[in-house]
């Protein structure tokens, strides 16, 4: 979360981020064997540079000696092919010398060299002092204060006296690194902390008991599992809709939001907000919590005997009250969910590929072309590119169109994600600013 400094003071709020990882030095190790260790770095150093220096060499270094030498020898085309052309000497220069075209030629270099550099560096000034005008949305209204910033536990960023827009009632912002909501709640009651975001529900009520403390119901993020692997790469299943549809199913969502929680939010269907055009309320109950279907779809799919589903372990998202409540409604319609442990689960999802999904809280954008952009393309949540022909048609349809197509464009695109299974949504969630 941010903090900030008003006119006369600091105000600061938290960030809830993991732990973070030491570092510790080592005496040199002692010279063995024929090479010292410096030695054999150098070594390696050379090998990696000796096949660009072979490179260069070959396709630089030889012409240039080749066209050097030419200039000294009698090349004709049948010279050139025998490779057998005769000394000549100075003859080839003393040609192009006597040659009456010579001068003018000469002049024309000239003329060209230096209008062409001249001309380069007149238009490159010219450019470089125009860029460095301030234009309307050209950089933020802060920037961030490298000595006093400690990369890790906390970013401190100073008003621009020179900002574009509007002057901001804060002359300072301070980002803090928290890494539990229950630091962030004890940081507000004792005044280190200004302002936060909780999300978790006990942390919530924690908040709205404190009389010091004043705090803002809001409505943004949704809290489900991301589905990534929709193509079956990694687990052949999730390549079916009636294995992803018997997975919705399987999940209850009211149980989910009464005990996890606490009643503060909106059990849904749909991953699209409220606030899009392509929001419809009959998709929050689209998938009611019906184990006998979630199986019944499961045997169809030819999974009678159950399935299999591992998902990643993020405490910090999914937490144990998650992992409990959704492995015990997942096994009522024969599907084991099973959570890996993993010191950088982030590494092994976003750059590994590891793992078929995850359980993500993830802004509602009220911008619909958002959801396309985050869902559809490849990218960060479809890193496997899975592809619909429904959805891509619509897709295109949704960039182009304005108006009523551009509302049925953005509600066909919905519709598809929740019918086809794409995510697991559990719950808008109701979050809470502390001040």
């Amino acid at each position: 979360m941010a903090s900030t400094t008003p006119e006369g003071g600091s105000i600061e709020t938290a960030a809830a981020l993991g732990p973070g990882a030491g570092a510790v030095a080592a005496p040199a190790p002692r010279r063995t064997g024929h090479y010292s260790k410096s030695r054999k770095q150098r070594l390696v150093q050379i090998l990696f540079i000796l096949p660009a220096v072979i490179y260069m060499l070959a396709f630089f270094g030889y012409p240039v000696i080749k066209n050097f030498v030419m200039g000294f020898q009698d090349y004709t085309t049948t010279t050139f092919y025998t490779g057998e052309a005769p000394w000549v000497g100075l003859d080839n220069y003393a040609d192009v010398v006597r040659s009456p075209v010579f001068m003018q030629a000469a002049i024309n270099t000239v003329i060209f060299t230096v209008g062409s550099i001249v001309g380069q560096l007149i238009i490159g000034m010219i450019l470089a002092l125009y860029f460095q005008k301030k234009f309307p949305g050209s950089g933020g209204p802060y920037t961030m204060n490298a000595s006093e910033t400690t990369i890790g536990t906390s970013w401190v960023f100073d008003r621009r006296d020179d900002y574009w827009g509007d002057k901001l009632p804060f002359k300072r912002v301070v980002i803090s690194v928290f890494d539990n909501e229950n630091a962030m709640v004890n940081g507000l009651k004792t005044g280190q902390l200004n302002s936060v975001l909780l999300q978790t529900a006990d942390q919530q009520a924690a908040a709205k008991s404190d009389a010091n403390l004043t705090s803002q119901d809001t409505s943004f993020d949704f809290q489900g599992i991301l589905i990534f692997d929709r193509g079956g790469k990694l687990n052949p299943a999730l390549g079916d809709a009636r294995v992803r549809q018997a997975l919705n199913y399987a999940v209850d969502r009211d149980a989910l939001v009464k005990g996890i929680r606490q009643g503060r939010g909106t059990a849904t269907s749909q991953v699209f907000g409220t606030t899009t055009k392509g929001y419809e309320a009959k998709l929050d109950t689209y998938y009611s919590y019906d184990p006998a279907k979630a199986k019944a779809l499961l045997a169809e799919a030819g999974y009678a005997n159950g399935l299999t589903v591992t998902l990643p372990n993020l405490p910090t998202i999914s937490t144990d009250n998650i992992r409990t409540a959704l492995t015990s409604q997942m096994a009522e319609a024969g599907i084991k969910l099973e959570w890996a442990e993993s010191a950088n689960p982030l590494q092994e999802i976003f750059r590994q590929f590891k793992f078929s999904g995850m359980v993500m809280n993830m802004g509602q954008s009220s911008n619909d072309w958002n959801y396309v952009q985050t869902y559809i393309q490849p990218g960060t949540f479809n890193f496997f590119a899975n592809t619909d022909p429904v959805l891509t048609e619509q897709a295109a349809k949704l960039q182009k169109s304005t108006g009523a197509e551009y509302e049925a464009a953005a509600k066909a695109i919905n519709e598809r994600f929740v019918e086809q299974g794409w995510f697991i949504p559990f719950y808008r969630m109701n979050l809470l600013p502390g001040l």
